[in-house]
């Protein structure tokens, strides 16, 4: 059984255009791989808990989940960042390729020889019960305690006893239910999401927590990215991402620059205000083609001198909202056009009266 396994992915808007080219490049490298089946661990989008996707963030991650359905089935259970509902439709999105979105606790047939235990994550609004951790514990027993002539694999989000929380974690002791490791003894080998780091799972023989696919807050370690499983043999895939890099210049000579930022993986934005836009670009292209950036664009910074604004005291002291508004229009620049003005009043004037 070769395994892929990816969790965490947490595609958010605002980084959204960086983390497209490291979904991208996993997905090629899992097809590469030509695994049997790929999972999945959740926490698919943002960082509320929990986070209901935007479309465009929605839209990347179908794209993405369709490329790797290509390769394999794809089994992808609920992390306690995915908004309750959000992402069943996954399940009817393709016809000719196999992917499969759980929110419940649920045993899945992966071949004649080998099964899977998917333990989604379980929120207070599922488990309704005196006390969540026993409710979660005993909705994941349903599922393991069954007896398995099969090999069992298990994917769950969920916090086991033994790991430990990391850096893009709450630097807090875990409010989680947490479910004791030996919880997952007869299982041949546990794929986990829910912290960013990797890591293996003390008193289990082969169980891991995959970390994160790619960093997602300022000062993440860099060892993020994917997990291969070839019948036993695991291995962390790190996938490089689009790095952020800030040059100030002033007078410096491009070859020195261009050993600092020398990656097919660097976005560079050249700074400049309008009156340098020509030098800005000769040096953008030369940057361009030395460098070998993924991309080199051109942010144009105004640089406004300070300014106050005289009259305040008139315009706050007049008594009619018309004397206001004269007041501060005379001190507008440039001056309100005499048509702008009086149309102003007019409605203005009309609104306080009635």
């Amino acid at each position: 059984m070769k395994i892929a396994f990816v969790t965490d992915i947490h595609a958010h808007e605002p980084r959204l255009s960086e983390q497209v080219f490291v979904l991208d490049r996993a997905a090629l490298e899992i097809a590469n791989f030509h695994p049997d089946v790929v999972l999945v661990g959740g926490d698919l989008t943002g960082f509320s808990v929990p986070h209901r996707a935007t479309p465009a963030e929605r839209n990347s991650l179908v794209k993405f989940f369709l490329e790797l359905a290509r390769a394999a089935p794809v089994h992808i259970c609920r992390g306690n960042h995915d908004y309750l509902g959000d992402w069943d439709f996954l399940n009817h999105v393709s016809s000719t390729h196999k992917m499969y979105y759980y929110v419940d606790c649920t045993g899945v047939t992966l071949s004649s020889e080998c099964s899977l235990a998917v333990l989604p994550w379980l929120d207070r609004t599922t488990v309704r019960t005196e006390n969540w951790a026993d409710g979660v514990r005993a909705r994941y027993a349903q599922v393991l305690d069954v007896p398995m002539s099969a090999t069992r694999f298990v994917l769950s989000h969920l916090a086991v006893e033994g790991s430990s929380v990391k850096l893009g974690q709450p630097a807090l002791a875990t409010a989680d239910p947490v479910i004791p490791a030996s919880a997952f003894v007869n299982a041949r080998a546990c794929f986990f999401g829910h912290y960013h780091e990797p890591q293996s799972i003390s008193g289990l023989a082969d169980a891991r927590y995959g970390g994160s696919l790619m960093q997602n807050e300022f000062g993440e370690s860099r060892n993020r990215g994917w997990w291969s499983w070839d019948d036993g043999k695991a291995e962390h895939h790190v996938v490089p991402g689009i790095e952020r890099v800030a040059v100030e210049i002033d007078g410096a000579n491009l070859d020195a620059v261009v050993s600092l930022v020398t990656s097919g993986h660097l976005k560079i934005v050249v700074r400049a205000t309008p009156e340098a836009l020509e030098a800005a670009k000769a040096y953008a292209d030369a940057l361009a083609s030395k460098s070998g950036a993924k991309s080199v664009s051109i942010e144009l910074r105004v640089n406004r001198p300070a300014r106050t604004r005289d009259g305040a005291g008139e315009v706050s002291s007049a008594k009619t909202i018309a004397d206001k508004i004269k007041e501060y229009a005379s001190r507008c620049e440039p001056l309100p056009d005499a048509n702008t003005l009086s149309r102003s009043l007019e409605l203005l004037t009309s609104i306080e009266e009635n």
